[in-house]
């Protein structure tokens, strides 16, 4: 897909500014957390954990799209709860199977065989896992209750006010930013949820121009 080339000179109508960075380079948890717009919203995902009954509750979406963030802000609202990531290079398993806590939070759950997924399903505990497509066929075979929360989407709103804040912090004397909202709302049409594709774009095109 062939994405417009969108920089400062665009999305920021006040000219000449002059900075003392990039302000587009990497994200904190907290402003992927405002940024991020899923269809469950992280106070209805509590909800579902509210109780202590056994409960199988995914995460399911495409890469960059906020499970992960959304798993940790789960971690850090129930710091009693055990948090494990997965990858291609980690396999635990045995530590999965073997935690004390009632409330297992696991971050890429396709890195394990099927087989040890199955097991996991069964645990009687509350588990919440992300993964890029859903495992509800998987879980049939579980008597817990299963609970998928699909995450997609951004917020305009918050984006905006995410590069205001930026080109606040980075630009040099200046009291009043002014945002071009329709090249923003045309980032989104092109991106999608790929928040995290829309700021590479914008750090690379402020490279570029300065």
């Amino acid at each position: 897909m062939n994405h417009p080339k969108v920089g400062v000179g665009i999305i920021i109508l006040n000219k000449n500014i002059k900075y003392n960075f990039n302000p587009f380079g990497g994200l904190s948890l907290e402003e992927l957390a405002q940024v991020i717009n899923p269809n469950k919203h992280l106070k209805e995902l509590e909800i579902h954990l509210q109780t202590s009954d056994p409960l199988i509750l995914e995460l399911v979406g495409r890469k960059g799209r906020g499970k992960t963030t959304h798993l940790q802000l789960l971690h850090r609202k129930y710091p009693e709860s055990q948090l494990f990531s997965l990858n291609k290079g980690t396999h635990l398993f045995e530590e999965i199977l073997k935690s004390k806590s009632s409330l297992i939070l696991i971050d890429s759950i396709h890195h394990l065989s099927i087989g040890e997924r199955l097991k996991i399903y069964n645990l009687q505990k509350q588990i919440v896992f992300t993964t890029h497509h859903t495992k509800w066929l998987e879980t049939r075979l579980s008597s817990n209750k299963f609970i998928s929360a699909k995450i997609k989407g951004i917020s305009l709103n918050s984006l905006k006010e995410m590069i205001y804040s930026r080109v606040e912090n980075a630009a040099i004397g200046v009291h009043e930013i002014k945002l071009n909202t329709q090249a923003i709302e045309k980032l989104i049409t092109e991106y999608g949820d790929d928040y995290r594709g829309i700021l590479r774009k914008l750090y690379t095109n402020f490279a570029d121009e300065n």
